[in-house]
């Protein structure tokens, strides 16, 4: 790890025209990852990739302007108009992802999700009634309410009910309504910053962008959604098409440039949704590895800035 992040530093240093100077606090907080992952117990060859992971961090995160990532990046990406590279902030090396959609076979969770889909819209029709409940409404800042995340996804009509918030659980939430959507989404190492239901409104959609981390995966399935007959939901992802069907999963690589639309003039779409570690491509070691790094990273940010 140290071999690697002294490369990326040093190439830094010997291109003042094409990089930025890496922060101070990332170069002190990265510099201690080999003392603090002695205690996971992990050799050098299983944390090969995280090497690269760390090489590319101080790379794409420090250009000053975005076309120069277009060289950083290996040709799977590079080449591929359809994962643009200035959004890419966080890389793994060697990790396949060929297609912008993933065979739902492929993937536990989300064979889980749609075995359960009677059980998890009834424990989401739950939480709605608890949302205006006469206890909510006097519960000032109850956490289980629908909130817009970003800028983007308040002008997209876009809003979530969570039920993670990076990868944890949330204080004051009522879980023991929905038990079974928890333990399903639990079954999978949670990512991201965001996990739980999405909603959007008719006539709205995400706009198109692309995520940057190819170590996440995204799986959704929705809970209520238009018809596909008629006016539907959709996510357009690398060039590709799904529409939204009621209980049918949909799993896909975010690195891809994708958006949301609900054509639909009167019915919203709704989705359970998580963000995972890239379990297909990933080994165990290394996901508990970065799981870990960004916990500390957390906890390290928080410090400094109190």
């Amino acid at each position: 790890l140290t071999v690697e992040m002294e490369a990326a530093l040093a190439k830094i240093a010997a291109n003042p025209d094409l990089y930025h100077e890496a922060p101070e606090a990332d170069v002190e907080f990265f510099s201690m990852l080999p003392v603090l992952l002695q205690s996971r117990g992990y050799s050098h060859a299983e944390l090969k990739r995280l090497g690269g992971f760390l090489r590319y961090y101080f790379l794409l995160n420090n250009v000053k302007n975005d076309d120069t990532k277009e060289s950083i990046l290996p040709p799977e990406i590079a080449d591929d108009p359809r994962r643009p590279c200035a959004d890419v902030h966080a890389f793994m090396p060697s990790l396949n992802s060929p297609t912008p959609f993933i065979e739902t076979a492929r993937v536990p969770i989300a064979q889980l999700l749609e075995a359960h889909i009677d059980t998890i819209t009834a424990e989401f029709r739950a939480l709605e009634a608890y949302m205006v409940s006469e206890e909510t409404e006097s519960k000032e800042g109850d956490p289980c309410r629908f909130r817009s995340i970003t800028e983007m996804n308040y002008d997209s009509g876009w809003s979530t009910l969570v039920t993670h918030y990076n990868s944890q659980r949330i204080p004051g939430f009522p879980y023991h309504l929905c038990p079974t959507t928890l333990a399903i989404l639990e079954t999978v190492p949670i990512a991201g910053r965001i996990c739980g239901f999405n909603r959007q409104r008719p006539l709205s959609g995400i706009p198109e962008h692309s995520d940057g981390n190819n170590m996440w995966i995204t799986a959704q399935i929705p809970i209520t959604t238009p018809s596909p007959e008629g006016d539907h939901a959709f996510i357009h992802n690398g060039g590709e098409t799904r529409v939204y069907e009621t209980g049918k999963a949909v799993v896909y690589d975010t690195t891809y440039s994708h958006y949301t639309k609900n054509t639909n003039s009167e019915e919203e779409r709704i989705v359970l949704h998580i963000d995972f570690w890239n379990i297909l491509e990933m080994t165990d070691a290394e996901i508990d590895v970065m799981m870990y790094i960004y916990e500390l990273r957390e906890k390290y940010l928080k410090a400094e800035k109190s």
